[in-house]
């Protein structure tokens, strides 16, 4: 099984590695790829791998991941931030709805309030709604199966607009197992788990958070959105 894990690992790291970068840095992640490929086929094979070998690839690992940092810090800045009306959100919603789960998706937002221009990286924040889209039905399926998804906007945040998400009142301790690091939407969908929507939202200025509201006994996750000037 380890050997299995370090080839997807390799797998992952050779396809992931696709943000912008020098020359020399794609040729040394090439080489770290190949390497590490390479060990894996020496174990599969039960061919003998000294731990000079294993110690010289973790050096490399360490670089890699030195490199993914500087990458991840730099794509943040350089991201592209447009302005889209806020209908694109509204349509990934419900597309990310598919089969009988579309009609369990209730817009209340007319056509003017989806004129809305909001401001962020657009594929970043559709992967967002479809991440929140696909884990509520996750755990209303659960708890509270045929349930649907009421999205509605509220507003009152200074230079903002908000798109909340209501199903009907959630465990708290499910709620938080959603938001934890590392915890995925339902895996077949392949969406965006709501702790990475949540720091994905953070660097392009909105927010993701849930609350609870008692007295209309709902579980509403609300994404803040920031509108373009």
């Amino acid at each position: 099984w380890r050997i299995r894990e370090l080839k997807k690992a390799v797998d992952l790291l050779s396809e992931q590695m696709s943000l912008p970068r020098s020359p020399a840095t794609t040729e040394k992640i090439d080489k770290v790829v190949e390497y590490l490929r390479a060990i894996a086929v020496a174990f599969e094979t039960q061919q003998t791998v000294s731990l000079n070998e294993l110690h010289q690839a973790k050096i490399m690992l360490d670089e890699v991941i030195g490199v993914v940092a500087s990458q991840s810090h730099y794509a943040t800045a350089a991201a592209v931030m447009e302005s889209f009306p806020l209908a694109d959100l509204i349509s990934a919603a419900t597309t990310a709805a598919s089969g009988k789960n579309h009609q369990r998706v209730l817009l209340n937002i007319d056509t003017a309030e989806q004129n809305i221009f909001v401001k962020g990286t657009k594929q970043r924040m559709i992967a967002c709604v479809r991440g929140v889209v696909s884990t509520c039905f996750q755990v209303i399926d659960k708890y509270c199966p045929d349930a649907s998804i009421k999205i509605a906007l509220e507003k009152g945040v200074p230079g903002a607009v908000q798109v909340a998400f209501s199903v009907p009142s959630l465990p708290r301790d499910a709620v938080a197992a959603v938001f934890a690091m590392g915890a995925q939407s339902d895996q077949k969908s392949h969406q965006l788990g709501l702790h990475d929507a949540a720091n994905s939202m953070a660097e392009m200025g909105g927010r993701l958070f849930v609350r609870h509201d008692e007295e209309i006994r709902r579980t509403v996750f609300v994404l803040t959105l920031p509108l373009a000037k």
